[in-house]
């Protein structure tokens, strides 16, 4: 007796465990490459070093020509009042 159509062109079960496999790796892949992304838009807070998501900060100031991010309005404060002495410590 003959195979059916579909039963001949049916992959091996391995076959599907090699596809599957590959898919769950691709797919965990894409979650770690989420949080890389989610990691670039993260900054220190110049003022505690804390980190900040650069959507969600509290506040910014700009100093020559850089973008300051903050956790909280006292640390921009702190900061605006001198500002150097932050920027000297990050370097």
């Amino acid at each position: 007796m003959r195979p059916s159509a579909s039963f001949r062109h049916r992959p091996a079960k391995n076959q599907f465990d090699d596809h599957r496999n590959f898919l769950l790796a691709f797919l965990e892949s894409l979650k770690s490459l989420k949080y890389s992304v989610e990691v670039m838009c993260m900054a220190k807070d110049p003022v505690c070093n804390m980190t900040v998501d650069e959507q969600k900060a509290a506040a910014t100031s700009i100093y020559k020509g850089s973008t300051y991010y903050f956790c909280a309005k006292i640390c921009k404060e702190k900061f605006d009042k001198d500002p150097e002495k932050f920027v000297a410590e990050k370097k």
